[in-house]
């Protein structure tokens, strides 16, 4: 490709995380270590339109930066937008009214790591206490005149996977509600939100040391695009040492 446009607007920070909106093609939101997400439009996307800062966490020592991890635009509320937090917590933006988020989703025990939407408005949430959250944000555009945030409490909550420092990868089905994340077992593991258990699980990895957590792990996970093409769902996996595997969901 071609060299269009670059910024320098995150203070020479880490960027975690860069999100393409499919609803506003012209807009695209970083995540950095310096505490915001911004947004970026215009030629080249190298005009910044917003800053987003989540407010600190209680007993947050004055000026120290949280560093935000993961950013998703909603596919289905063009406004909505939502960033993962390491003080454990993920927040809900409308981008018309930045100073203060819409929605607090507090649930889990770690720093939130990845983001996604499912279908029906629903968020999902993965974070290095090895656990999937899913959260609900249908409606949350139409309170967004309010001062405050509104706190929630995930609808549920799954486990089966390892994570306790790493980046394990998060990627979702959002018409069928498909889930899968990757794990310091050196397995992929995939969740339906209707229950709190993987519904299946595929070890990619054959070197794992007695669970060994510094070991080989499943570091990036993706769903293939096969929606329409009559096949079972296929899952692409990665390995922290650089392997890449290819997996089809079969039933039973």
């Amino acid at each position: 490709g071609h060299h269009i446009a670059e910024v320098e607007a995150h203070g020479g920070r880490r960027v975690r995380s860069v999100k393409h909106s499919h609803l506003s093609p012209n807009m695209v939101i970083s995540a950095s270590d310096d505490g915001t997400a911004r947004l970026w439009a215009g030629k080249g996307l190298a005009t910044e339109v917003a800053v987003l800062r989540p407010p600190p966490a209680p007993g947050t020592p004055a000026g120290a930066r949280t560093p935000l991890l993961s950013a998703e635009f909603s596919p289905e509320e063009e406004h909505l937008v939502a960033v993962a937090s390491a003080d454990r917590c993920a927040y809900l933006f409308d981008m018309r009214r930045t100073d203060v988020p819409l929605q607090v989703m507090r649930g889990h025990d770690a720093p939130v790591t990845y983001l996604a939407f499912l279908a029906g408005q629903r968020l999902v949430s993965a974070g290095a206490d090895a656990a999937v959250a899913v959260w609900d944000v249908a409606g949350t555009a139409s309170h967004s005149g309010g001062s405050a945030s509104r706190v929630h409490e995930p609808l549920i909550v799954m486990r089966g996977h390892r994570n306790e420092k790493n980046f394990v990868g998060l990627s979702v089905r959002p018409h069928d509600g498909l889930i899968a994340c990757g794990s310091e077992t050196g397995a992929v593991f995939v969740y339906y939100p209707e229950w709190s258990l993987p519904i299946a699980t595929a070890s990619v990895v054959g070197n794992m040391q007695n669970g060994d957590v510094h070991a080989e792990f499943v570091s990036a996970v993706c769903w293939l695009d096969t929606a329409g093409g009559g096949g079972p769902p296929m899952l692409a996996a990665g390995t922290s040492c650089g392997t890449v595997s290819l997996l089809a969901l079969a039933e039973a």
